[in-house]
């Protein structure tokens, strides 16, 4: 018997190898009394050996990677000079994977679409390798010319005028192949029946056609630019500047006027130490800046036309068809954001300190997304499971705060120098076309959009967690405010039921790095840094552990007997039919959202310069410097008590490794 679809994984403490270290088989996609008797001997061996697959594995992977860039300078006088830039991109990737017959790939595909007839083996699959072949090319061309104008038009006051275009194309495609019955050794490869549905082994009722990943795209993006940018100095003091361009893409079927979009900023800047009041000896450079701009964005895969993609081989009928990838809509156009910055430049005596302090504001409109239809239009969204609409469907603002702060601790033979990064961030939606209000839609943990009105894009909610239930174990929540193992209706219930606990985005991140030097020595550690946000830790699902094999250590907290509520809240286990529905309350809850506050030893770099010995001796070397770099050493301080990674918490998630890095860089 088939054991239940679903994640091909390895059940939990499943052995791989006996006490000599010889792999052993483990159940995969059936049990293991069905494959050691299956065929009575006449199919291929069809146990699964995890240990095996990975020296039997045959993957290669070769690109070929070409840049070129030409660029010419003229200058017609001393005010107005010419730049022409060229820049040639082709790219082409290759990948190969060999599934020879030893493979379980290989073998449960050939068993599963054989007969035993008359102690006779048919094979629909005949006997071979499988060699599974993607083709990839890239091929990006852009050219600009730039028109340079710089002249002081009288005494302390000057001009400078850049002006342009640009026009860049990008042309990409792939193909995938697949050969069953493939003969590495002498090249040659068998037929198989694509179009009629083939019964399976041990299951004649159940019929389909077998795998043809074969497939082909193509695309082609086009980008034209113009731009201008003109600034204008009084005695070095005061500085006017303003940009203008149109970016315009090739968006099929948008309106020619909404093809392109004008871009503009001005700004001003004040150089406040130059100014006869100015006497501040703590701060001898000090400026003043404020912009005021527009940028935009465009989504190539969208049309204002109805578009359809082509496909291969439908399900009943084999025959080739197309789905609907856009649906019209000839309001389409580019997403614009305005931002507003000042910010302050600063520099203090002996340049101890120095620095940047910018403020930002943006507001993002036009901006595209998902929003909900009327099922009766059929549309439905790219991965042909909703009734969505992509399109300007939302807008955004935020404000932030970026930091950069140099100082020069110490001086001398033994120097001391750190660099500080601070910056804060914070958004929220102001508008966006989604009726939903279904609690259950917004519980993507944080890697999914979380559109509500005055809230961060990306965010944590959860339902209210209310205990375990004392007698059974059950988990327990809240509906209209009343403890509630009505999972269905928990989980069907208004927004407004939610626990919003914040965004799932670090409001508050950047790093300290400090270096220390001596004698040619130097020495740099640098420590990042993330606050202010949170995440939703993973825990046992006993619907995925009883159906996908996806466990979790959680298992062994789990509640088992009345009083166990004081100490644990990972509820009882239900055996055998788990209830999904039980399952997604505890898991979406909110006593498994964690602070993902944290503090990280990012790097540590260790380097010696031997540049002074080397002049000593009239060496041809002008330096020669030996160098060490470790990446990745592991957090230092978080805020979460279950002992996670923020970065990797999840099941899948696995940490970064420590690297350690040896290089000599040699200037001649």
């Amino acid at each position: 018997m088939m054991r239940p679809t679903g994640k091909n994984a390895i059940y939990p403490y499943a052995r791989l190898a006996d006490d000599q270290g010889n792999p052993l088989p483990t159940p995969k996609d059936y049990r293991m009394a069905y494959t050691d008797t299956a065929g009575a001997g006449k199919l291929l061996n069809w146990e699964y050996y995890p240990l095996n697959e990975i020296n039997y594995a045959d993957n290669r992977f070769k690109q070929t990677d070409i840049l070129l860039n030409l660029g010419a300078f003229y200058r017609y006088n001393k005010h107005v000079s010419f730049d022409v830039k060229y820049q040639y991109e082709s790219q082409a990737g290759k990948t190969s994977n060999l599934y020879d017959v030893t493979t379980y790939l290989t073998r449960n595909f050939i068993n599963r679409y054989s007969q035993v007839a008359g102690g006779q083996v048919q094979y629909g699959i005949p006997m071979g390798a499988i060699l599974d072949l993607t083709d990839a090319s890239l091929l990006s061309q852009t050219a600009r010319v730039q028109a340079n104008f710089n002249q002081q038009i009288i005494k302390g006051q000057e001009l400078t005028v850049i002006a342009g275009g640009e026009v860049k194309q990008i042309q990409s495609g792939s193909n995938n192949s697949r050969t069953y019955g493939f003969n590495p050794d002498v090249l040659t490869s068998g037929n198989v029946d694509y179009v009629n549905n083939l019964p399976i082994y041990g299951n004649l009722s159940s019929a389909t056609t077998i795998n043809n990943p074969n497939g082909f795209s193509e695309g082609v993006l086009r980008f034209l630019s113009a731009f201008s940018n003109a600034s204008y100095s009084i005695r070095g003091r005061y500085t006017f500047s303003a940009s203008a361009r149109e970016d315009a893409s090739n968006l099929f079927g948008v309106k020619t006027n909404q093809k392109a979009v004008p871009l503009w900023s001005a700004g001003f800047s004040w150089q406040l130490n130059q100014e006869n009041f100015y006497h501040s000896k703590a701060l001898p450079v000090l400026k003043l800046r404020l912009t005021y701009g527009y940028n935009g964005n465009v989504d190539n895969t969208l049309s204002a036309l109805t578009t359809i993609k082509y496909a291969s081989r439908a399900p009943v009928t084999s025959l080739n068809y197309a789905n609907t990838n856009n649906p019209p809509n000839p309001e389409l156009q580019w997403e614009k954001t305005a931002v507003f910055t000042t910010g302050i430049d600063f520099v203090s005596r002996n340049h101890r300190f120095s620095g940047s302090i910018d403020y930002y504001r943006k507001k993002g409109v036009d901006l595209i997304g998902l929003s909900q239809v009327d099922p009766t239009t059929g549309v439905l969204d790219p991965s042909q499971s909703s009734f969505y609409f992509k399109g300007n469907v939302a807008d955004m603002k935020g404000q932030g705060v970026d930091l950069n702060v140099t100082a020069n601790i110490l001086q001398g033979g033994f120097k001391w120098s750190a660099v500080l990064l601070f910056n804060y961030t914070e958004s929220k939606v102001t508008k966006y076309n989604m009726s939903s209000t279904l609690a259950s839609f917004f519980l993507g943990g944080g890697i999914l959009i979380n559109p509500i009105l005055g809230k961060p894009l990306y965010t944590i909610y959860s339902y209210k967690w209310a205990g375990l239930d004392p007698l059974t174990g059950d988990p327990q929540g809240y509906l209209n405010g009343v403890v509630s193992k009505n999972y269905s209706s928990i989980l069907n219930a208004p927004v407004d039921q939610l626990q919003y606990h914040g965004s799932a985005l670090p409001v508050y991140y950047g790093s300290l790095r400090n270096t220390f030097s001596f004698k040619g020595f130097s020495l740099s550690v640098n420590i990042a840094y993330k606050l202010g946000y949170f995440f939703r830790r993973p825990s046992i699902s006993y619907y995925a552990l009883y159906n996908t094999w996806d466990g979790h250590a959680d298992f062994s907290a789990r509640w088992q007997k009345p009083g166990d509520e004081k100490y644990t809240n990972v509820p009882s286990m239900i055996y055998p039919n788990a209830n999904s529905n039980r399952d997604a309350l505890y898991t979406s809850s909110s006593v498994l959202i964690e602070k993902g506050d944290h503090i990280r030893l990012q790097d540590i770099a260790l380097s010696y310069d031997f540049a002074q010995r080397l002049l000593q001796h009239k060496s041809t070397f002008k330096n020669i410097q030996l160098y060490t770099y470790i990446n990745n050493l592991g957090i230092i301080w978080k805020a979460n008590k279950a002992g996670l990674d923020p970065d990797y918490f999840s099941n899948s998630g696995y940490p970064l490794p420590m690297t350690v890095s040896f290089g000599t860089k040699i200037t001649f």
